[in-house]
Order: C-alpha cells, then sequence, then structure tokens
C-alpha cells in the first residue's frame, strides 16, 4: 500500500472535527476533577478515530452511486479526501481497511475502559443504524436529528470516559454536552441546506471555524462557571 493510498484511506480531515471534540470531554473531566491522563487521551484520540473510519467507509459506499451523481456533493467528497471518490482505494481495499481500524480500535480502547469502548460500540451502532443503512433511508427524518444528536453527545462524552469519568453523568456534565450536541447538530443542517450547494469548499471551512470558535466559548465559559461559581 503506498502513502498516499494509507493517507486517504485514514480520511485524515475528519481526525480534527473528532479530536476536538473528544477533547472537550476530557476537559470538561479535567475541569471537574483536576485529573488527567496523558496516555488515556492519546489512546482515547486514537481508539476513537480508528474505529470510527467504518462509519465513514459505509457511507461513502451506500452512497457512492447516488453522490457520483451530484457534482456538488461530489466535489464535497473531493475535499474531504474520500478514498472513493478521489479513486485512491477500491470498495473492497476500504472495507478491509476500515474493519482492522475498527478491531483495532476497540482493543485500544478496552485498554482504557469498558465504558468508553461501549461509548464507541454505541455511536458506530447509531450511525449503522441511522446512516449507513440501505435498507432503512433515516437520514433526513426526525429520528435521524436525535440519532444525531445523540451520536454528537457520545462524542464529546467519549473524551470524558476515557480519562474515568462515570457513565452516570451529573446534571451540570449532562446538559453541557447536550448543548454542545444540539448546537452542532443545528449548525451543521444550517451548513447542509442554508449556504447552498455551489459554495460548499466555502461552507465546509465556515462550518469548521464556527464549531471551533464555539467550543473555545465552551471552553471558557466552563473555566469561569469553575472558578467563579464554585461548580
Amino acid at each position: 500500500m503506498n502513502l498516499a493510498k494509507f493517507f486517504y484511506l485514514l480520511y485524515p480531515l475528519y481526525w480534527f472535527k473528532n479530536s476536538y471534540q473528544f477533547a472537550i470531554g476530557a476537559f470538561i473531566f479535567y475541569a471537574l476533577t483536576s485529573s488527567f491522563s496523558l496516555l488515556n487521551l492519546i489512546l482515547g484520540l486514537f481508539a476513537l478515530n480508528l474505529s470510527y473510519l467504518i462509519v465513514y467507509a459505509a457511507n461513502d459506499i451506500v452512497d457512492y452511486k447516488e453522490d457520483s451523481r451530484s457534482k456538488a456533493v461530489s466535489k464535497r467528497k473531493l475535499i474531504s479526501k474520500s478514498p472513493l471518490m478521489t479513486n485512491h482505494a477500491s470498495v473492497e481495499e476500504l472495507v478491509q481497511f476500515s474493519v482492522v481500524c475498527l478491531v483495532l480500535g476497540l482493543i485500544i480502547g478496552t485498554a482504557i475502559n469498558t465504558f468508553f469502548t461501549l461509548s464507541l460500540l454505541f455511536m458506530i451502532f447509531l450511525n449503522m443504524l441511522f446512516f449507513s443503512n440501505p435498507f432503512i433511508k433515516l437520514k433526513n427524518s426526525f429520528l435521524g436529528v436525535f440519532a444525531m444528536i445523540a451520536i454528537q453527545f457520545l462524542k464529546y462524552m467519549s473524551g470524558y470516559l476515557a480519562e474515568g469519568g462515570s457513565i452516570v453523568l451529573n446534571p451540570f456534565v449532562a446538559v453541557i454536552l447536550l448543548f454542545l450536541s444540539i448546537f452542532y447538530v443545528a449548525v451543521y443542517k444550517y451548513y447542509k441546506k442554508g449556504f447552498g450547494l455551489k459554495t460548499k469548499q466555502m461552507n465546509t471551512k465556515t462550518f469548521s471555524v464556527i464549531n471551533i470558535v464555539f467550543g473555545i466559548a465552551m471552553i471558557l465559559l466552563l473555566v469561569f462557571l469553575l472558578s467563579y461559581l464554585k461548580i
């Protein structure tokens, strides 16, 4: 396998988004407990990103024909380095690589803790059920929106769990994670529908910037609450 193919099969642009969400959850745990494990942070980032590749692979395979017929979607897939759309990998290679990464990611996850691994499995299950299922089209349904919120919630929560947080969240943590998740989905939906498809490259950058800025704002808010309100 050459380096270019390996690079595309990793879906590198998605690693940043997933890592940022994971890091928010890890920071919340640190802010509440003053406890932090750099090893768990690094292992957790790899476990999440490696195991989650199966989701991107499944979405690309299921939607390939439909995506290929849309110039705007094809352009977005090229920007996001889709290995199928860029012809860097076959379906068989994509399946094999993503399955290996899934197994490796879950093995790393079990080395951290069981609750973290379960959060990864549940995220993947929800994605496969609602967004990578060729038989049930629920992506744009009302249930699909709730599934998106739940998936983003679990991504934020995964960092919290990897650092040692309890799966039974206190109300403060639950509200923060839920708020972050709803905001992410709202911006994503607006990005998909409100900006239009003709300027998709600009929209992708705008979407990323909005979520980064919001994430930083939430960190500052957490610091303020914990420092001055003594939560």
